[in-house]
């Protein structure tokens, strides 16, 4: 009975040691010198994801900014039916964005319930159109894992205090 015993402990502990590893790989702190300002800046970026946008896959990226969210895309966004939002873990609320240039969605209303949210949370689902889609525009879904944002915003806002 003992080498069971001896073989599920290290079968959990590398469980341990890999799960942290896993959830690093959802979030990341870039911490990077601005070339056109001079200024050191900290950004918290999710990990992109590949999404069809009616065409072809365009890449998708959450990014955190000490004042906003900040969605980059690849494609050109329709935001003529205002579907630009952001839910957390299916919750009602829903925080709604606006367009940043053609393909980027800024969300910096709420920005502080939005992180919270992120804290507290397992999974966020970015909507949005893309243009142009021709008849009618599909709302697409997005969904970002939460898991490990928490210790990930730890380290960023280490970064934002150097």
């Amino acid at each position: 009975m003992k080498p069971f015993n001896i073989i599920h402990f290290v079968l959990f502990f590398i469980l341990l040691l890999i799960i942290p590893v896993c959830h690093a790989k959802n979030w990341e702190v870039i911490d990077r010198l601005d070339s056109q300002t001079g200024l050191h800046q900290c950004v918290l970026q999710s990990h992109s994801h590949s999404l069809f946008d009616g065409y072809g896959d365009t890449n998708i990226s959450l990014n955190i900014f000490q004042d906003r969210l900040l969605v980059k895309t690849d494609s050109n966004i329709d935001a003529t039916d205002k579907t630009l939002k952001v839910n957390i873990d299916n919750n009602t609320k829903q925080f709604t964005g606006r367009l940043s240039n053609k393909t980027d969605i800024v969300f910096d209303q709420e920005f502080e319930q939005i992180i919270s949210q992120f804290i507290a949370g397992n999974k966020t689902t970015l909507s949005l159109q893309f243009w142009p889609t021709w008849p009618n525009t599909k709302v697409y879904h997005a969904t970002f894992s939460l898991i490990g944002f928490t210790k990930v915003y730890q380290t960023y806002r280490e970064c934002l205090a150097k």
